[in-house]
């Protein structure tokens, strides 16, 4: 029974992380659109999201293992 609640506590663990990483890159986003200069909006998003990207992955390896981004 031990296995089951482990499981359970790593994909709502693994949840909670995707949906945070949802909200952080859309107020990202919203933060970089208040800017003027087109330029740093265009560099700064991806390079945000490959960063969070990154972090999850090393974070939360299981999270990784479901979508085959094992580092």
């Amino acid at each position: 029974m031990s296995w089951l609640w482990d499981n359970l506590v790593d994909y709502v663990g693994d949840f909670v992380v995707i949906w945070t990483t949802i909200v952080v890159l859309v107020l990202a986003y919203r933060l970089v659109k208040n800017f003027k200069n087109i330029t740093l909006h265009l560099a700064n998003v991806p390079l945000l999201l490959v960063a969070l990207i990154y972090l999850t992955i090393r974070t939360f390896p299981s999270l990784a293992r479901m979508f085959g981004l094992a580092l």
